[in-house]
């Protein structure tokens, strides 16, 4: 989708046909910047979400993909050690296994 002459905006009239429930969203990425000299630069925007009569959102396939990277993000906050006290680490933690049990349930319930 082409970007505006000021490249801040992109808009399209053309329909988007949904078979399915799920999420859409945008995301856009550019060439470096001195700030972030390696790879591109990428943004996405929030999800969405679009339910769809007789399709349920969510399949096991994503769902697996989204435990194995908080799996990734679990490991990380352990090794790095970056959180700067014990309160916001644990709230950090409880993040991830609210979304743990979340994704589970999808990845156990979806085919």
């Amino acid at each position: 989708m082409p970007l505006s002459g000021s490249k801040q905006q992109a808009t399209t009239e053309s329909p988007i046909k949904l078979d399915r429930s799920g999420w859409l969203a945008l995301r856009a990425s550019g060439p470096g910047h001195l700030d972030h000299p390696v790879g591109s630069l990428d943004a996405h925007t929030s999800p969405i979400y679009v339910q769809v009569a007789g399709s349920s959102a969510g399949a096991r396939a994503d769902a697996e993909i989204f435990l194995k990277w908080i799996d990734r993000l679990s490991l990380a906050l352990r090794l790095r050690d970056r959180v700067p006290n014990d309160e916001l680490r644990k709230h950090v933690q409880n993040q991830l296994e609210t979304a743990r049990s979340v994704y589970t349930k999808i990845a156990e319930t979806r085919r």
